[in-house]
């Protein structure tokens, strides 16, 4: 009755639900650490991301969102439910950088923004993606997906203040945690006063939705440890995968609307309180990550970290295959475990059978093969030397 989390999200502490830190005003909060003019909150990274297309949408009358072919399938329900098209951009062979050549190709007068997407265990290169459009499509817009990246910096700037606009999202298994909710920032002082203006058509009060959500953030407070873990997260894990449902088991089918609300008061004190220990958690994450890619590399191991530039915020560790076929051994022994091993998405946008009909047409084979040869290993603090060994030893390919 022992289980580790996918992703070292920032271990709860009762005083945050007592409120020690004083004041609600979380938004506040969230731009002092990011050295931000000011932040927004609402219900969830992907209803930021409705709120800033949906605030784009009027300054034009481009509708197609480019996105990485390997993302997060509620980016494409957040742009769909905003009015746009979505068209996934391909990756570069060895990492997560959005593939510049096939980007010059897709973009045209009719593109409203580029999503270039940060990951837990590896951050994206904006400014690649920014000299590209400022050469050929300087009326394009950055949205930066920090959505796993809030406290990870890039060439010493917060990850999610690199574009024109960024977003966060505080759901659970992120460093730091409210259930749900998320944050939207944007360099120009109009574009906020935009931003908020959309925020405050879009955004309504949902009372029923809040309260739930306070309530699972208790829960989480109690259970967020492995012998609680074991209950709320091995068992209806391995009850998917028995049933061979791997997509449910890592919480992959997205389907139905984003819930558009904002970030209630109580849920905020817990966010402004918890706010402090995250920068030491953030180190600390980030440490393991490097250890355990390291671990891997004294161990012999067939398997090839992806470490990327910058400081992410070492939820967990990429980890690549030479294939497909190597992946699945090992996930076929392994997956079941409870050592923190998983994937963070089964497929590239277009192997999911609920977006093909929201996806424009797009060649992107190397977010294929990366979808289907990468897992993710946990750097969570609850993790043991043994729990390590452990892990190791099923990673090993007889």
């Amino acid at each position: 009755m022992r289980e580790l989390p996918p992703t070292s999200g920032l271990p709860p502490r009762s005083g945050d639900l007592l409120g020690r830190g004083g004041k609600a005003d979380l938004e506040a909060a969230l731009a002092a650490f990011l050295s931000a003019p000011e932040t927004l909150l609402c219900a969830s990274g992907s209803a930021c991301l409705v709120v800033a297309l949906s605030c784009l949408k009027r300054r034009t009358a481009a509708r197609t969102v480019i996105v990485p072919a390997y993302t997060c399938p509620l980016v494409v329900l957040a742009a769909h439910q905003a009015g746009c098209r979505v068209l996934p951009c391909d990756i570069m062979p060895d990492g997560l950088d959005l593939d510049l050549d096939h980007l010059r190709e897709l973009v045209n007068e009719d593109t409203l923004c580029v999503v270039p997407t940060h990951y837990g265990g590896a951050l994206t290169d904006v400014d690649a993606v920014r000299r590209m459009l400022a050469a050929c499509a300087p009326h394009v817009t950055i949205i930066e997906d920090a959505a796993q990246a809030f406290g990870a910096s890039y060439d010493g700037q917060p990850a999610g203040t690199l574009g024109d606009i960024g977003f966060f999202s505080f759901a659970t298994g992120k460093g730091l945690t409210l259930i749900e909710g998320g944050c939207l920032i944007a360099r120009d002082a109009q574009l906020r006063a935009e931003l908020r203006q959309t925020a405050g058509q879009l955004l309504s009060r949902a009372p029923g939705y809040e309260a739930w959500h306070a309530f699972q953030l208790l829960w989480y407070h109690l259970l967020y440890a492995p012998s609680g873990l074991a209950l709320a997260y091995g068992l209806p894990r391995r009850f998917h995968l028995a049933r061979g449902h791997p997509d449910s088991a890592i919480g992959d089918r997205s389907t139905g609307t984003i819930a558009m609300h904002g970030v209630g008061r109580f849920r905020r004190r817990v966010g402004v309180a918890a706010l402090v220990r995250l920068p030491g958690h953030l180190k600390r994450s980030e440490a393991r990550l490097h250890r355990l890619a390291g671990d891997l590399a004294r161990r012999g191991s067939a398997l090839r970290p992806l470490l990327g530039p910058g400081h992410p915020t070492g939820s967990f560790l990429f980890v690549q295959t030479d294939s497909a076929a190597a992946l699945n051994r090992i996930l076929a022994r392994a997956w079941p475990s409870p050592f923190g091993l998983s994937k963070l998405f089964m497929w590239a946008l277009a192997g999911y059978p609920a977006l093909s009909h929201l996806l424009l047409p797009s060649s992107t084979p190397n977010a294929e093969r990366f979808a289907a040869t990468t897992l993710t290993l946990t750097t969570s603090p609850f993790m043991t030397d043994e729990d390590e060994a452990a892990l190791f030893d099923l990673l090993r390919e007889p």
